[in-house]
């Protein structure tokens, strides 16, 4: 009952500790008998109390005839428990994280006694007083201890060991991970350590080849800071030539470091104090030279082969390399600035850098097709035989590489045969434009990247725009309207542009949107400044006619009226020599135009009638044939007939709108052939194309030749009686639609 009074939770010891001072409390305020009785009463056996108290007094005597002084009453407890642990070594145990038991000396297994008052809530670590085998091995009066103590007390005891030395970078420095042991049990597990003082050999080996080769190491040393700029050096030559054998081997340069670095430079530190001392006398001592970096000497001139700067009319572009197989910047990277994008020309760049240009050829030729490749073998000696026979100057490398092989084999090669989606990625250069050192966009298109950065090219044109462009123009009264703008790197080209009951002045992209919109914009002015002929065109026309221009996709006649005066002043523009650019030269056109505007006007509506009469037979026709013929006459006809066709086919081209309609009514009646599926690849082709386009771009002559083109395509295939405007087949058709 006394015992359990004063049991402390951590310890055992403490609870004996606790005991005594009662019994010395007791002892001085009672009597011997009453004392003896409150033993009795207490269960305590006044006998062991007395031996406990003579031996107490004898070590008392004992250290102070030693000239020891006794420590304070009520110390640390921790310092009583360190005390006894320099005794009880091999007494400790470590607990078993998967149970309550633990792991004592020489691998004895052991629990706490159940009367201990740690065994409710056993600790890591404890000591104990005694180890009892009754039912099993039993600790009895415990304390909880810390692993830490018993490094200290022990240290000569413990076995350690030490695993996985590896280079900090972060302490430059060896480290590795220690074990100690004490009588088998773990004391320390896996413990950071530096492993200069344990093995200083393999620490230096460590050092020299992680810190002064690979480079892993933060210092201010300016021979590694030489050392480095060198090796990168060297790095960049391999990028140049494309080759990883240029460098000599990492175990080269640990030799070269081996030879001179002295044997205490076991870490970072060590080597400061080493080498502060001996650069004193050698500074050179640890710096490479670049002759002892390189495998072998490169043949040629390496400035020439491989330039550091791509020279264009007079500019220079800075130069980039690249040895990363498969990532998107292997290869050449060209650095343009932002201002020299719009004039750059992209046809010089294919002709690569002189070291690269034998591997170009020779892929070129392997990307022929086989009929052609044949006849050109070896491939790499008819590589070589082509680089002293071409001219490396010329702006078109494929024509010029194929009237090269043409002289050279007498197998005639055109341009078109070569395939250079087939071309290894590092032999097309990479454009990466810059607005001064900000990244702004990078790709291997320079068309490409105009379109892209067209806000950043355009900026300055923009600005220079606002004194021009003008909106709400219903007469002449701009003065002359010049050609170009010139803006920084940029033109602009100003147009007058219709927009639906007035005209306005924009600066547009190309000189081709400029001439379309011009035409356009001009011929919708003439019609604000002119008499309309709609309305007495109109009257003329009988109920029929009427009825037949109102099943158009136009929501009343008049506007169909209106859209052949636009279609007739837009031929009458360019009839008399439009556009005009000033206020005299639009006051003669209109003049000229005010003449014949009536009589084109009635020939374009005459046009619309016999269209839609034909159109009407289509649709009709439509109802009872084949689904996939349908299909496809209806798709041809969204092309053909739309709110705004009168005007997009202009006068000319509007005589043959019969003529097509025709051809699909045709079609209905006649199955699917291989030239008709060729035809329909061709026409979505062409319509994906457009769908990228701006308005004015799609009306461009070059783009309007092959949408035609096309539908004569079709005439050729379905109703060859009525004769196309112009010889046509499937191969011309993709030949004009690749040469756009």
């Amino acid at each position: 009952e006394a015992h359990a009074r004063f049991r402390q939770p951590d310890s055992d010891f403490l609870s004996y500790l606790a005991l005594w001072n009662y019994l010395r409390e007791q002892r001085a305020d009672l009597s011997h008998s009453k004392f003896r009785r409150m033993c009795r009463d207490e269960f305590l056996h006044y006998l062991r109390i007395r031996e406990w108290q003579d031996v107490h007094a004898q070590l008392r005597q004992t250290a102070k005839d030693l000239g020891m002084r006794a420590g304070k009453p009520g110390s640390d407890p921790d310092s009583l428990h360190q005390s006894l642990l320099a005794g009880l070594l091999s007494h400790i145990g470590l607990k078993d994280t998967d149970g309550r038991d633990y792991l004592g000396a020489r691998n004895a297994k052991f629990s706490i006694f159940p009367g201990s008052g740690l065994a409710k809530k056993p600790p890591r670590w404890i000591m104990a007083g005694e180890l009892v085998e009754t039912s099993r091995l039993f600790a009895r009066t415990n304390a909880k201890i810390q692993p830490e103590w018993i490094e200290r007390e022990a240290g000569h005891l413990l076995k350690r060991s030490y695993s996985e030395p590896h280079w900090s970078t972060k302490r430059a420095a060896v480290m590795a991970t220690e074990r100690a042991t004490l009588y088998g049990v773990p004391v320390v597990i896996d413990r950071l350590v530096n492993y200069s003082n344990i093995d200083p050999a393999v620490s230096r080996d460590l050092f020299i080849r992680h810190a002064l080769v690979q480079g892993e190491w933060h210092t201010q040393q300016q021979f590694w800071q030489r050392n480095r700029a060198l090796l990168e050096e060297v790095a960049e030559l391999e990028d140049r030539v494309r080759r990883r054998d240029l460098r000599v081997d990492d175990d080269s340069l640990f030799a070269f470091y081996d030879a001179r670095v002295g044997a205490e430079a076991v870490s970072g530190r060590h080597f400061d104090t080493w080498w502060k001392r001996v650069r004193r006398e050698q500074p050179d001592l640890l710096d490479f030279e670049k002759s002892q970096l390189l495998r072998d000497d490169l043949e040629g001139d390496l400035e020439t082969e491989y330039p550091r700067e791509w020279r264009s009319e007079g500019a220079s572009y800075a130069l980039t390399y690249a040895f990363e197989p498969g990532a998107l910047e292997d290869g050449i990277t060209v650095d343009v600035q932002i201002a020299d994008l719009a004039g750059l020309e992209e046809g010089p760049f294919w002709w690569n850098v002189p070291g690269n240009r034998l591997e170009l050829l020779t892929s070129l030729i392997k990307s022929l097709p086989k009929r052609l490749r044949r006849n050109i073998v070896p491939t790499a000696d008819a590589a070589a035989r082509l680089t002293d026979i071409i001219d490396t100057g010329a702006s078109d490398l494929l024509a010029e590489v194929a009237s090269g092989l043409t002289r050279m084999t007498g197998v005639v090669v055109a341009a078109s045969d070569f395939d250079t989606a087939l071309l290894p990625s590092h032999l097309q250069v990479t454009f990466r434009v810059l607005d001064a050192n900000v990244e702004l966009a990078r790709g291997q298109s320079l068309d490409a990247l105009r379109a892209k950065l067209d806000s950043h090219l355009r900026r300055d044109l923009r600005l220079a725009a606002k004194s021009i462009e003008r909106t709400g123009i219903t007469s002449w009264d701009l003065g002359s309207v010049p050609h170009e703008v010139e803006a920084g790197p940029v033109t602009g080209y100003p147009a007058l542009v219709d927009n639906a009951g007035h005209v306005d002045l924009e600066i547009l992209r190309t000189p081709a949107e400029q001439a379309v919109a011009m035409i356009r914009g001009e011929a919708s002015l003439l019609s604000l400044v002119t008499v309309s002929p709609a309305a007495e065109i109109g009257k003329s026309l009988d109920m029929r006619a009427k009825l037949v221009l109102s099943t158009g996709p136009y929501a009343e006649v008049i506007t169909l009226l209106n859209e052949c005066r636009l279609a007739a002043l837009d031929d009458l523009v360019v009839r008399h020599g439009g556009p005009a650019w000033d206020e005299p030269g639009f006051a003669a056109l209109r003049d000229k135009v005010r003449t014949d505007v009536y009589g084109v006007t009635e020939a374009v509506v005459g046009d619309v009638l016999r269209t839609l009469n034909k159109l009407a037979d289509v649709q009709t026709a439509m109802v009872s044939a084949p689904v996939e013929a349908a299909k496809d006459v209806r798709v041809q006809l969204s092309w053909l007939i739309y709110p705004g066709f009168i005007r997009d086919a202009g006068v000319a081209q509007l005589r043959r709108l019969p003529v097509y309609l025709e051809a699909a009514a045709r079609r209905l009646s006649v199955g699917d052939s291989a030239d008709l599926f060729a035809a329909q690849d061709i026409e979505a082709a062409f319509y994906e194309r457009i769908g990228n386009l701006r308005p004015y771009e799609k009306l461009d002559p070059k783009v309007r030749r092959v949408r035609w083109a096309l539908e004569e395509l079709r005439v050729s295939l379905f109703a060859q009686n009525l004769r196309t405007a112009h010889p046509v087949s499937v191969a011309r058709v993709q030949k004009l639609l690749n040469a756009w």
